[in-house]
């Protein structure tokens, strides 16, 4: 079989499965593409589309995660686009920064978080922010994963 036609049928299989309502199957599929760089593109692309960009991680998303072992960072990069488009700007902060996306969620920050708490005069916003981003910091040091 033709790669581009094995392709196309992968990928019409995980958009099947998703119409469905079984997009983590769909991921499933996915992962079966040969090229590595259409692999991740499309699995990025379809976390995007059915990821949800609530705090906690859905039943889809943890099977994605814990079973299919999609890297994590893929998953938290899916969750922050969606809550950029919910104009959900502290989930989004929280998800870029668990995708390790530490620039854009200094941005997202600086833009948004902390200019509604100064206006409105809710420093603790701020200071939440500043521990989650300490916090984060602290453990990814404490996995030796950036570690110089």
């Amino acid at each position: 079989m033709h790669k581009t036609t094995e392709a196309q049928l992968i990928m019409g299989v995980a958009n099947q499965l998703a119409a469905c309502g079984k997009w983590h199957w769909g991921v499933f599929s996915l992962l079966h593409l040969q090229d590595p760089v259409l692999r991740r593109c499309a699995l990025e692309y379809f976390l995007s589309q059915y990821c949800s960009p609530d705090k906690d991680l859905q039943d889809g998303e943890l099977f994605v995660l814990e079973k299919l072992h999609v890297p994590s960072g893929w998953l938290y990069q899916a969750k922050a686009q969606q809550a950029g488009y919910e104009q959900w700007y502290d989930l989004r902060a929280a998800h870029l920064l668990l995708s390790g996306q530490w620039n854009d969620a200094h941005k997202v920050m600086l833009e948004h978080l902390a200019v509604d708490a100064i206006v409105n005069g809710v420093f603790v916003c701020l200071l939440a922010c500043v521990c989650v981003c300490v916090h984060m910091c602290v453990c990814l040091m404490a996995t030796h994963q950036y570690c110089m």
